[in-house]
């Protein structure tokens, strides 16, 4: 829900937050249990179902180690960008980067054609839980991880009381979270947000048209820990396109 709100939460209602794509059509898929657990091969089937339903980009906030990840999880990837539909996943939030531990990414941001989303703070920093390394292509805003950092991400949250409730006494029809899980659907929504605008560029056009309007952090361009800079929403949406029909 949270993930959900960001891409997607209504605009000017006056009511909570505007998500980047607001009134955009959400196909939900469980893909965890209610504690966050999930399986490549529950990830491989929630890929296909949502290919099974027309999705044409796949937001996962999730994701695995990828020593467990399968052949199966592969094809199911392979197959959704084969059928033109984008896939952009979080990097993970396994890093101590305070003290200089920054884990390897997990399945399947790791896999070549999917987009893969690391965490900024709101002082344009990389997120201390950020994973990191060579498959790490674009980074977005996902929330202060310690004290210190920034704000955290505000988004919509369920009405009744979910895992987070009982764990940390998250409730409420809002909520303030950070993660990789956060900073992956800025990017899920700037797509959606591009393909409502123009609809007749390819799933690879839009990946080109993200990725090359970057802003940089770090350094100039590419590093392990932002990819090929910040995602820049504003500057994607009106680069100059010969596509827009």
């Amino acid at each position: 829900t949270h993930v959900s709100g960001i891409i997607a939460a209504s605009f000017n209602n006056a009511t909570g937050v505007a998500g980047l794509a607001g009134n955009v059509k959400i196909l939900p898929i469980k893909a965890a249990t209610l504690i966050g657990v999930t399986s490549a091969a529950i990830l491989t089937k929630s890929i296909t179902t949502a290919l099974d339903n027309g999705a044409r980009v796949i937001n996962m906030s999730i994701g695995g180690n990828r020593e467990a990840a399968t052949q199966s999880l592969i094809d199911a990837v392979n197959l959704a960008i084969q059928k033109g539909v984008l896939i952009v996943a979080a990097t993970g939030n396994e890093s101590d980067r305070s003290n200089g531990v920054i884990k390897q990414i997990g399945a399947p941001a790791i896999y070549s054609g999917v987009l893969s989303v690391s965490a900024l703070t709101s002082l344009d920093k990389v997120a201390n839980y950020s994973n990191g390394g060579p498959e790490v292509e674009i980074s977005a805003p996902g929330g202060s991880g310690r004290q210190g950092e920034g704000e955290r991400i505000y988004s919509t949250w369920p009405t009744y009381n979910t895992y987070r409730f009982y764990k940390s006494g998250v409730s409420g029809s809002y909520a303030y979270l950070s993660g990789t899980s956060m900073a992956c659907p800025h990017v899920t929504g700037t797509v959606a947000l591009l393909w409502s605008i123009y609809p007749n560029l390819t799933a690879q056009q839009i990946r080109v048209r993200i990725l090359s309007t970057t802003s940089d952090v770090n350094s100039k361009g590419f590093d392990n820990s932002t990819g090929y800079g910040k995602l820049n929403t504003n500057k994607a949406l009106i680069l100059d396109s010969h596509d827009k029909k």
